[in-house]
């Protein structure tokens, strides 16, 4: 029996959720898989590696999206984090959304400071790194725009 990891993202839902509203509806869907992209890739670069089996637990979209995942670790562990690791992604008009789920008993200690190698956790730093990338992308966007209807 896995433990649910719910790391708190109102704010990064809120974000995005305006992100999405000031772009077309069609992109959508590659908007909301290019951040999760973002932030998976940032989170298993900061989740400290032992064993790899935490770090593992969040290849589950990486597998999906044929990204290459990095290697390390004991076989075995990697294996078994593969294993309790999940995604579902949901693209209707309404609600689109991707849930990612490391459920790796102990991936949530590690997200709340308990490695040394990672005291500030991981997916909530990675969030929050995502969010500002793409306000400054946003904002460089309405620039071009700006500039492109002014001349």
């Amino acid at each position: 029996m896995g433990v649910k990891f719910d790391v708190e993202t109102r704010r990064f839902e809120k974000f995005i959720n305006n992100y999405t509203k000031g772009i077309r509806k069609e992109r959508v869907p590659d908007a909301l898989k290019s951040i999760t992209l973002d932030v998976v890739g940032r989170v298993i670069e900061k989740n400290p590696v032992d064993l790899g089996r935490s770090r593992a637990g969040w290849y589950a979209y990486l597998d999906d999206n044929m990204v290459p995942v990095p290697a390390g670790g004991n076989p075995e562990a990697v294996a078994d984090g593969r294993s309790k690791g999940s995604y579902v992604e949901k693209f209707d008009i309404s609600t689109p959304f991707i849930e990612i789920r490391n459920a790796v008993n102990y991936t949530i200690y590690l997200e709340y400071g308990h490695s040394a190698q990672a005291p500030l956790g991981m997916v909530r730093l990675s969030m929050r790194e995502v969010a500002n990338n793409v306000t400054k992308r946003f904002l460089e966007e309405m620039k071009k725009e700006s500039l492109t209807l002014n001349r």
